[in-house]
């Protein structure tokens, strides 16, 4: 239990600085995209699941008020920019590298995410990394 408090914890410091990269642009009534890839199926889908939980939980705490929680973004509700909506997409790479940076490719392109968190393989944080920052993507 500490340990998926300890991983909510995590993932809502990451969704909290994403947010605060998000150009100043976007109006309040669209939401903040952002792209999630995890290993849902294959022989660390249990991991992949807790993750998961764990950034829904954030997901909650970001986009809902929630006074008495002594973070400074879950005192209001949504992000700092113009409290817009987070919204989370979630993707499985199944931990195949290749299908890793088709779904980062495809979150970029098509679902027009501003940023991506998650992986837990390393083979596919790398191939997803790459494909992020546009230096190599199938």
């Amino acid at each position: 239990m500490k340990a998926m408090v300890r991983l909510g914890i995590i993932v809502l410091g990451i969704l909290a600085i994403i947010a605060l990269l998000v150009p100043a642009v976007i109006q309040a009534a669209e939401p903040i995209k952002i792209g999630v890839i995890y290993p849902l199926t294959g022989g660390a889908a249990a991991e992949g699941r807790e993750l998961r939980a764990g950034a829904e939980l954030a997901l909650e705490i970001a986009n809902k008020a929630y006074p008495n929680i002594s973070m400074t973004m879950a005192r209001t509700q949504g992000s700092e920019s113009g409290r817009a909506q987070i919204e989370l997409i979630f993707k499985d790479h199944e931990g195949n590298p290749t299908v890793g940076a088709d779904l980062a490719k495809k979150l970029i392109l098509d679902d027009k995410v501003v940023g991506i968190l998650g992986c837990y393989h390393s083979a596919v944080t790398k191939t997803v990394s790459a494909c992020a920052n546009n230096t190599a993507c199938p």
